[in-house]
């Protein structure tokens, strides 16, 4: 699998806001561009809960589905609960490596 990024739901949501931060929406679509940004069914639900009608539900599956998919496995949820163990001996989980 190549390197990219899983954007929570959180990071999504802003994105798709027409009133979100302008930062997060160029970086987001900086990835987006680049073809960098993954998804997993987590998201997806997450975000399709919030669709308002069957049309924007339809266009906004369609979108994710075009993404590449992480598999959420047993071995994904034991290592996304360790970021929170501080990897470096300062505090900082943030420089660990999960894969």
């Amino acid at each position: 699998m190549a390197h990219g990024i899983l954007l929570d739901t959180s990071t999504w949501i802003c994105y798709l806001r027409p009133h979100g931060w302008d930062d997060l929406k160029l970086a987001v679509q900086q990835v987006l561009t680049v073809k960098q940004v993954y998804t997993c069914g987590v998201v997806m639900a997450e975000l399709l809960i919030g669709a308002r009608d069957e049309r924007g539900f339809t266009q906004l599956f369609d979108t994710l589905r075009a993404l590449p998919e992480i598999p959420v496995t047993d071995r994904v949820w034991e290592a996304a609960a360790r970021l929170g163990i501080p990897c470096d001996g300062g505090g900082s989980p943030s420089r660990c490596r999960i894969w």
